[in-house]
């Protein structure tokens, strides 16, 4: 009897996304400047997304459903905006700006009416600014 193991879809797709996470720093490194540690930011940043991408698409998809439940309970849209938007909201990947600094990263999204959801982004953001520190005086 002749027995042929052919894999399934699932592993199909883990070795392709397994061998783009080798490939994707090897890339990298040949584009950018003659330094060794670019090549290990590559796989670190390759390593980082394998674990935060299923998490923000498991976060998202909790947060739409518990949106669309908020939405409803209430029927109202304001309700159910901001969380929607907290949690598909944000950075979906790491990349190398967010890993020098230069870039902010941010797991959530920030709050928006449905008016703001609406309008087209502005043409230039403005900087973010932090508040100054302050002792708690308890």
């Amino acid at each position: 009897m002749d027995v042929h193991y052919v894999p399934n879809l699932r592993v199909r797709l883990l070795a392709l996304v397994i061998v783009l996470l080798f490939i994707a720093p090897a890339t990298a490194q040949a584009e950018g400047p003659d330094d060794t540690s670019s090549g290990w930011v590559g796989a670190g940043i390759a390593l980082a997304n394998l674990v935060y991408i299923p998490f923000k698409l498991g976060a998202a998809a909790f947060g739409t459903t518990v949106s669309g439940l908020a939405f409803l309970a209430t029927f109202d849209r304001e309700v159910a905006s901001p969380i929607f938007w907290s949690t598909v909201g944000g950075d979906w990947v790491v990349t190398p700006n967010h890993i020098e600094g230069s870039e902010p990263f941010r797991i959530s999204g920030a709050y928006r009416t449905v008016q703001q959801a609406m309008e087209p982004p502005p043409a230039e953001l403005e900087p973010f600014e932090e508040a100054p520190l302050t002792e708690f005086e308890g």
